[in-house]
């Protein structure tokens, strides 16, 4: 979340939250990062479609991360023109 909020390279921020997401970590940690993708498209008003939709998919196939990985889907929807 530090990085959302601080850091001021989406890009570089978004491939930080994909690399979490893809990684070993725990779901909680994955649901974090997928947060943060939303807040990225939030903040910045644009998001790498080609390279975040696919994850956001993947996630929502996973009933642990599906409610995460909606709400950034709407966050992205409603912020990136």
């Amino acid at each position: 979340m530090y990085l959302c909020f601080n850091v001021n390279d989406p890009e570089w921020v978004q491939k930080k939250c994909i690399e979490v997401i893809s990684g070993k970590d725990n779901d909680d940690v994955k649901g974090i990062a997928i947060t943060g993708l939303g807040h990225v498209a939030r903040i910045h008003g644009s998001i790498d479609r080609e390279r975040v939709m696919p994850v956001l998919l993947a996630c929502m196939k996973d009933v642990n991360l599906s409610g995460r990985a909606q709400d950034a889907r709407d966050d992205i929807d409603i912020s990136v023109k």
